[in-house]
């Protein structure tokens, strides 16, 4: 009868109990897997694949540029016309767009001129979220606005001859017609030659639209503006024109009499469009260096909360840029980390094993020289950057918004290397060489990758590789909670046999005290929680309050100590009224359980929407966490030592953030409190929200006295 109850037993599955054996052993599995994480981190240069086409139909460089010798000529001609009319001081912004419309009329090209209203302070209301507030406007707040204070975009669209209208692709071109400067000029001059080129390009299959974007509040605001009556023509409301000020009275303002009457005589001032953009091209000139021997450009690749476009539409300019014009494509780096001695060492080291790997099999190809390591952590360093801010590097970030590829491409020459014209020759040839791969396709971009680093102008980091360094320390977030919750548990069984023989002969129940400590660690989760949620929503109430930066920023930080202190005698005051112990000695493994939970969420959360954040918030989060316990208790020094060690590391990390300002101050703050805001970006709520948080309640329990 023994035997057959034994067969009877269901047999135990093997997932509990590795479960119950890694949580066990949590402390030196967690040290394994936060050195594994670092490692895997620091191995990311060297794991960096090289780029490569993967649509097909994309066949950079297969036909012959048509962009010749005397388009380059026009191209340096139309810059000296423009060149010539900033001497006309009073009347600048018109007599620079009357030449503009005048060339596009001259092209016999659709055009039209958008207006739009200038944009709202990042504080000016609590939308933070909503798609674009601050261009919806009452009827109230527009009779303020004057005509010249609008912006004013132009717009021209070419017609395909071999298309129906349904995919069009946008270049883009910012100029400021108050501060014309000689980069603008050679900028605009290029895009009209370009535009006339296509004009009469045969092999045309998508329509053309070329936006001279008014950058008088900032080249951004305006595109979004266009972009915005482009898909959603009823979301402003109302008419722009209303009240004493009519069309064609604004018009007058804006340009010439002759213009002014023809767009009061025809249709050219309604808002045309064509069909889907499939993709967008934003150049600007940044202007003459003579001391570079070779031209260069530099792609801005970060949209915002850190979307990418499709890789291949970075890979067809750098294709045709390097392969074809001869051009060099470089992307910002952090320059800082170039002099870094122990990254050289860990580049020698990586570079060393390679040479060992390819002497036992040629087929093992791994590492890399240590110069190019160490340029490859520089550039991957500011690519997770600027992904992690969550704030567009262009005007490209504004077609980001509606699903769209796009980039922004800086154009640099130099002049003693070939002149003005032999440089304009090679940008005109690579835009209207990324065109023509563009209007190859038959679909938007979908082959390559969205997710990703660049750690090159053609190296990259995969997302199926850089998931593994954030994967490794997440994970031991949620095993040491669940060592921390076993261990108390453990502790109470064992008090609980102790004191009660009896029930130790039965199943074993937790007293009540460690649910009352549960409960009392919940609840100051959730009081910081509405803490912090209150501290981010009050910058604009601390922009209305205050004038200057850093006032601005002292009455915030006055305003959080004051409610964190609000915010204790609330939960003292609560935990009484439902009859909860207060002590966060009796409930620190609860509430260090709880602190943990909450940074897993946090940074689960936040990986979706924007991974270089969560990679970056998570490297800090680790040792924070694990270090939040009090003085009191901690057991040997192996803990601490390795704790020290990985804050050390994370602080060596996180100083790749501040590599353009290493000396931060109050109206710098301010400064990016305020753009994050103007973009919705979510790393400000993942800091706010996340970070502040488990921040305080680290503090909290390496106060806390312990009860014994």
């Amino acid at each position: 009868m023994v035997e057959s109850s034994k067969s009877d037993r269901p047999p135990e599955r093997l997932l509990p109990k590795l479960a119950a054996l890694a949580v066990r052993h949590a402390d030196p599995l967690v040290a394994i897997l936060c050195v594994a994480g670092l490692v895997a981190l620091l191995l990311l240069p060297s794991l960096a694949k090289n780029t490569y086409i993967s649509e097909n139909a994309l066949i950079p460089g297969s036909a012959s540029p048509k962009f010749a010798i005397r388009d380059a000529m026009n191209a340096a001609q139309f810059a000296r016309d423009l060149q010539a009319l900033r001497q006309n001081v009073t009347d600048r912004p018109r007599v620079v767009r009357s030449f503009l419309i005048n060339h596009l009329v001259a092209i016999n090209a659709d055009f039209y001129v958008h207006a739009f209203y200038p944009p709202e302070p990042p504080f000016s209301s609590l939308n933070f979220f909503s798609s674009h507030p601050s261009y919806l406007r009452s009827s109230v707040e527009t009779n303020e606005i004057p005509p010249e204070n609008l912006g004013v975009n132009i717009a021209g669209i070419i017609r395909a001859p071999r298309g129906e209208g349904i995919e069009v692709i946008v270049l883009v071109t910012p100029f400021d017609a108050e501060s014309f400067t000689d980069a603008d000029a050679v900028s605009l001059g290029l895009s009209l030659s370009l535009f006339q080129l296509l004009s009469k390009s045969p092999w045309l299959a998508k329509d053309i639209v070329l936006l001279i974007a008014d950058s008088r509040y900032s080249a951004h605001s305006a595109v979004s503006a266009w972009l915005k009556e482009y898909y959603e023509p009823f979301s402003f409301g109302g008419p722009l024109f209303h009240g004493s000020t009519s069309q064609q009275e604004f018009y007058a303002r804006i340009m010439d009499a002759p213009f002014a009457s023809l767009l009061k005589e025809s249709t050219l001032a309604d808002f045309k469009r064509a069909g889907v953009i499939s993709a967008g091209l934003v150049f600007d000139m940044q202007g003459v260096q003579g001391r570079l021997l070779s031209d260069f450009l530099t792609v801005h690749a970060e949209g915002p909360n850190g979307q990418m476009p499709n890789l291949d539409l970075i890979n067809v300019i750098n294709n045709l840029a390097v392969y074809r014009e001869g051009l060099q494509m470089k992307l910002d780096m952090a320059t800082n980390i170039l002099e870094w001695a122990w990254l050289g060492i860990i580049g020698q080291i990586l570079e060393t094993l390679g040479h060992f790997a390819a002497m036992i099999n040629e087929g093992w190809k791994f590492g890399s020289p240590a110069f190019e390591y160490v340029q490859g952590a520089a550039t991957l360093a500011r690519s997770v950057m600027l992904q992690a801010f969550g704030v567009p590097t262009g005007v490209h970030g504004a077609f980001r918004d509606y699903q769209i590829d796009a980039v922004t491409v800086i154009m640099t020459f130099a002049q003693a290397h070939g002149g003005q014209v032999g440089s304009l020759l090679k940008f005109g040839r690579l835009v209207e060489g990324t065109i023509r791969s563009v209007n190859n396709l038959l679909e938007k971009f979908h082959q390559s990758f969205f997710l990703y680093f660049l750690a090159g102008p053609s190296r990259f980091v995969s997302v199926g590789i850089y998931t593994i360094p954030l994967m490794l320390l997440l994970v031991t977030l949620p095993l040491k909670a669940a060592a921390v919750c076993v261990q108390r548990t453990e502790c109470s069984a064992q008090a609980t046999e102790t004191s009660s023989p009896l029930q130790a002969s039965s199943i074993p129940v937790l007293p009540a005290r460690n649910f009352t400590n549960w409960l009392f660690a919940v609840l100051t989760v959730c009081v910081i929680e509405l803490w912090a949620l209150t501290v981010t929503i009050f910058p604009p109430i601390a922009n209305y309050l205050a004038d200057t930066s850093e006032l601005k920023v002292t009455v915030w930080g006055a305003y959080s100590s004051l409610s964190c202190l609000l915010c204790f005698m609330v939960l003292v005051w609560v935990s009484k009224l439902l009859g909860i112990p207060n002590s966060f000695g009796s409930s620190w493994t609860s509430l260090k359980a709880s602190t943990l939970g909450l940074a897993t969420i946090g940074v689960g959360i936040m990986s979706p929407i924007n991974f270089a954040a969560a990679l970056a918030g998570v490297i800090v989060l680790v040792p924070m966490c694990f270090l939040a316990c009090p003085f009191r208790k901690q057991k040997g020094m192996f803990q601490f030592f390795l704790g020290l060690a990985l804050c050390l590391f994370c602080t060596l990390l996180v100083s790749l953030f501040y590599t353009e300002q290493p000396k931060l101050t109050l109206a710098m703050l301010w400064e990016w409190v305020e753009c994050q805001w103007k973009w919705g970006s979510a790393t400000y709520l993942y800091l706010s929200l996340v970070h502040l948080p488990c921040s305080v309640l680290s503090m909290i329990l390496l106060v806390c006295n312990p009860d014994k």
